[in-house]
This record gives structure tokens, C-alpha cells and sequence, in this order.
């Protein structure tokens, strides 16, 4: 993630919606904490920043790794952005101290097949290139229909 404070305005229009992703997230864990059935699932959240562009996050993994051999509460990661080298360098890092990872925006073709640890929520970039947009299949279906074809 990027750091949450900017010492200039022009780069905090991406701290923002990270900002609100925390939100998002501590408003979950703190639904969870205050759920009063004993079957009822506890969300636990670590806030980690992995630096600028992930440059920390291989260190972040061992550091994780090491907190999760005595906690076994911490049973993976995610938050993960970018689809750089040093993020596939972190989800490796993860895979070795045993934390799966999950990424919701990360869309390279090659981190859900050669990562098996990895777990990817957006469709791959080969999936969305191959696929016809909404638009331009109603401009055809409706567009020819309108046209009398």
C-alpha cells in the first residue's frame, strides 16, 4: 500500500481510496468483534506497509512469517496492489513462510498460474482482452436490430 499521508496534495488522490479500504476493513472487524454468537467468525486485522512500490514487502513476508509461527491466528495476506516485480517477489516471499495471499485488483496473466498460494479476485488481463465489452455487444445486438439486419 502507499503511505496514508501526503506532504503534498498531488499525490494523495491514491491515498484516498486506501484510506477508505482500511475503513471498509475496520468497519468489518469491528462488526465481527461485536457479534454476540460464540459461532460467529472474528476477524483480526494487521495493518502492515510494505513501502513504496512493495520495495519492503519481501522483509514484510519474513516478518509475517515469523509472527504467524507463533500466532496461528495470522493465516494470510492481502492488500496487495501493483502488479510489479516487487509484488511478485512479496507473494513469493509469502508462499515460502506458508501465507497465502490475495489479491483484489492484480490482473497478470502469470500470478494465478505460477503462484499457486496466490488467490486472484480480478479477472486476468488476457480474460478482459479477449472479452467484447457491454458496449460494443449492445451497439451490435441493438445496432443491427435498428438497422434492420
Amino acid at each position: 500500500m502507499e503511505e496514508f499521508t501526503s506532504a503534498t496534495t498531488s499525490q494523495s488522490g491514491g491515498l484516498t481510496s486506501e484510506r477508505e479500504s482500511l475503513e471498509g476493513a475496520a468497519v468489518a472487524q469491528a462488526d465481527q468483534l461485536n457479534a454476540s454468537g460464540d459461532a460467529d467468525p472474528i476477524v483480526r486485522l494487521l495493518i502492515v506497509n510494505a513501502g513504496r512500490g512493495m520495495g519492503a514487502g519481501q522483509q514484510v513476508a519474513r516478518q509475517l512469517g515469523v509472527l504467524a509461527a507463533q500466532d496461528p491466528s495470522v493465516v494470510g495476506v492481502v492488500g496487495l496492489d501493483q502488479t510489479r516485480q516487487p509484488t511478485v517477489d512479496t507473494i513469493n516471499a509469502l508462499a515460502n513462510v506458508g501465507l497465502p495471499s490475495i489479491g483484489a485488483a492484480l490482473s497478470a496473466d502469470s500470478l494465478s498460474v505460477n503462484h499457486p498460494m496466490y488467490f486472484q479476485v480480478a479477472p486476468q488481463n488476457i480474460r478482459e482482452a479477449t472479452r467484447p465489452s457491454t458496449w460494443e455487444l449492445l451497439i451490435t445486438v441493438f445496432g443491427a436490430a435498428d438497422s434492420g439486419h
